[in-house]
């Protein structure tokens, strides 16, 4: 089993929704989506706990891959694909896959493109995901690139 890490998506989808597209995005068959530190079986290739926090990027999604490891290369790749699939951007914490970028967050866009973003430390420390104003301008530089056919 190996954590893949903690996705954050800035619009609602049903558990359905995230079992498909996750199912899709990381070529698995089998996606349980479970409420936060309720999960009751593992009989899945990836289980998912999901929760919702504060902040632009409300909804959080804990993601354990039961069925093999993978680099990261293919874990950002996943990462592209379910943005697309969910025709949402999604926030990961860059340090859950390059353990170096610790202070940074990846930020996936529907289209594919990613990009290194910041939060706002006064809302890390009150418990919020907010970008800060320069991360905000590269989000709206991916917003305005056409999405991929």
């Amino acid at each position: 089993m190996n954590t893949i890490g903690q996705i954050l998506l800035e619009s609602a989808v049903t558990d359905r929704q995230v079992a498909n597209a996750l199912a899709e995005a990381f070529g698995v068959e089998r996606v349980t989506v479970w409420p936060m530190g309720e999960v009751d079986d593992m009989n899945a290739d990836l289980v998912v706990q999901r929760e919702h926090v504060s902040g632009e990027f409300p909804h959080a999604l804990q993601l354990t891959a039961t069925d093999r490891e993978r680099s990261n290369d293919q874990v950002i790749e996943g990462l592209r694909n379910l943005a697309r699939l969910l025709g949402q951007f999604l926030l990961t914490d860059e340090a859950g896959i390059t353990p170096a970028f610790d202070d940074d967050f990846l930020l996936v866009s529907p289209n594919g493109e990613t990009t290194m973003v910041d939060a706002r430390n006064d809302a890390l420390s009150d418990g919020r995901i907010e970008l800060t104003p320069e991360s905000l301008a590269r989000r709206a530089r991916l917003m305005a690139t056409p999405l991929a056919g």
